[in-house]
């Protein structure tokens, strides 16, 4: 009969990874403590409660799960590889180097002992160097596992290595087609290289985060997308407002200055050419959006005054171009007060709004 223990101890033990794969963690936490607790010993069981806990965020419990899977084992190599992700995800990026440092040397043939050093390596200034090599060490001990390639990519990324670190996440995907943090990482790569329009790189996020609802960060670049989006409303009515200087002779040129007002003729047909730039622009990027990007922009707009500001002095700046041209102003000096005031506020926005994004940096990518 005691050779039957060791089997249902095992069934035990991959019927919670299971659970714990598949995000069931409450039930594999309730399995896994009653192991522990019956096999004290068993390094393997303190490994998979351990990784349990650090997946359910409870990261007191993880890191005391770690401490007995190695001291149950020393010589067992995932022990200190969930060692170092706990005491990573408790910033003790020290003590996360020092256990990853020892998993690669009890498993220098698994790709996973140089991901958890490279990952614990690359928060520090100075250890992006040897953090890359661990990276790329863990691609060569395993080139069909796609972790030392998503390390590389965050790696890469940080150093500003804006193709390789894509390069890395495309292979990441080639080999787990359904890695939804690399899709989101690789599109957010391909985004700040200007590898794809702005308003594809937008339809795939809207996408991705249809596949994950609870993704907050993901809505958040979604965020920055659309804001971004919004923002090069004001350049196109900046664009707008020079024909209706033309047209509606807000300056004199020349000897004899232009009578005033404006030919009607002139400044309709100055009105017809911004209408059709307008409509051109809403329909270039609304027809490769989907459907829901409307709602979200106006939801977006609801939200933060930052990004209401874009719409707002754009439309601020295009009434002040209509105003030039459907009225006919006789005295050069009103039409100087109205050009001043359509421009002056919207290029202040557009100042503001820069600065306050520069203020917050760059969004990081997904780990």
């Amino acid at each position: 009969m005691s050779g039957n223990v060791p089997d249902a101890f095992g069934v035990m033990v991959d019927r919670c990874r299971a659970f714990v794969d598949v995000g069931r963690y409450e039930p594999a936490a309730e399995i896994l403590s009653r192991l522990v607790a019956d096999h004290p010993d068993s390094a393997v069981a303190w490994f998979e409660l351990s990784r349990c806990r650090l997946y359910q965020g409870e990261l007191a419990a993880g890191l005391l799960a770690a401490q007995e899977a190695v001291k149950a084992d020393p010589q067992y190599a995932p022990g200190y590889h969930v060692l170092s992700r706990a005491f990573f995800d408790a910033r003790q990026y020290p003590a996360a180097v020092t256990a990853a440092r020892e998993g690669v040397r009890l498993a220098p043939e698994r790709a996973m002992s140089h991901v958890m050093l490279a990952r614990a390596l690359q928060v520090a200034e100075d250890g992006q160097e040897e953090a890359l090599a661990a990276a790329q060490e863990a691609v060569r001990a395993e080139p069909d596992n796609y972790m030392g390639h998503f390390e590389s990519g965050l790696i890469l990324a940080r150093r500003k290595d804006g193709p390789g670190a894509v390069r890395a996440f495309e292979e990441v995907l080639r080999l787990d087609p359904h890695n939804a943090t690399a899709r989101a990482n690789l599109v957010a790569l391909q985004g700040s290289e200007r590898l794809k329009r702005l308003t594809d790189i937008t339809s795939e996020e809207m996408r991705l985060v249809g596949e994950n609802p609870g993704d907050a960060a993901l809505r958040s670049n979604i965020d920055g997308r659309l804001h971004r989006l919004l923002r090069r409303t004001r350049w196109i009515a900046l664009a707008c407002l020079l024909p209706a200087i033309l047209a509606a002779r807000v300056f004199a040129t020349g000897d004899a200055p232009a009578s005033l007002p404006a030919p009607l003729g002139t400044r309709m047909y100055a009105l017809a050419v911004i209408t059709a730039v307008v409509s051109l622009c809403c329909w270039l990027t609304f027809r490769r959006m989907p459907s829901g990007a409307w709602r979200s922009m106006r939801l977006l707009c609801r939200r933060s005054w930052l990004v209401r500001s874009a719409p707002l002095s754009a439309a601020w700046c295009l009434t002040g171009a209509v105003l030039l041209l459907a009225v006919p102003w006789a005295e050069r000096s009103t039409l100087h007060l109205v050009t001043h005031a359509a421009w002056v506020p919207t290029v202040v926005a557009m100042y503001t709004d820069h600065a306050i994004r520069k203020l917050k940096g760059p969004r990081a990518l997904y780990t």
